[in-house]
């Protein structure tokens, strides 16, 4: 059983039928809630497109480090891939197309969120992961295929940051651009693990 998907969700602005303009799918971190994502997206002034924001039980999507052997991730990272890819058909089943879903996750909702769409590549409205990084330890080759089709990707991490290494987030970057879409890195001197204002102000172009 998916004890993720047991949770629920938390659903804004999703129309009954004839969806049209844009639509987020949104992961929230470790000890968060969706509440969390909610007050970026209100930062973002993106508060009144539709979203859904899963839940991951017990605030977590999977129990270790996601640089960790993948094993120790294992069987919680499957349910959650699969949260995001029932939540994404569900999205599409209203009439979002891919091109006009916008991905986005911070911190383990973010690794989280660069390995759907990495191994769920398409043409996206845009991909904003902040603070992430794709899922495994370092000796692991995921052989990702397809193409993003110039898909946008902002992608950040810290150079201070306790959780996410730099060396990991330019390894996804590369991934990203090797499968043809348009990223824009950014690391940070010394911000904390947050969603800065500069972060903020540059998902504007992401819209």
């Amino acid at each position: 059983m998916n004890f993720h998907l047991e949770e629920s969700p938390v659903k804004l602005n999703i129309p009954k039928q004839d969806a049209s303009g844009y639509a987020i799918l949104c992961l929230h971190g470790r000890n968060q809630t969706p509440a969390f994502m909610q007050d970026i997206l209100k930062k973002m002034g993106w508060e009144n497109i539709p979203v859904i924001l899963p839940t991951a039980s017990e605030k977590a999507w999977y129990p270790k480090g996601f640089m960790a052997d993948l094993n120790e991730n294992l069987p919680d990272l499957d349910y959650s891939l699969e949260t995001v890819e029932h939540y994404h058909k569900e999205l599409n089943d209203l009439g979002y197309s891919d091109e006009n879903i916008i991905l986005m996750g911070f911190s383990q909702g973010a690794c989280l969120m660069a390995q759907y769409a990495l191994l769920h590549p398409n043409r996206y409205k845009s991909i904003i992961i902040f603070t992430g990084g794709y899922i495994g330890q370092d000796e692991i080759d995921w052989k990702f295929k397809g193409d993003f089709e110039e898909t946008p990707v902002y992608i950040t991490t810290s150079e201070i940051d306790e959780w996410v290494p730099v060396s990991r987030t330019k390894e996804t970057a590369n991934e990203f651009n090797r499968l043809n879409a348009k990223v824009e890195l950014k690391i940070f001197e010394k911000r904390p693990h947050e969603v800065s204002e500069e972060e903020i102000k540059a998902t504007a172009n992401y819209l």
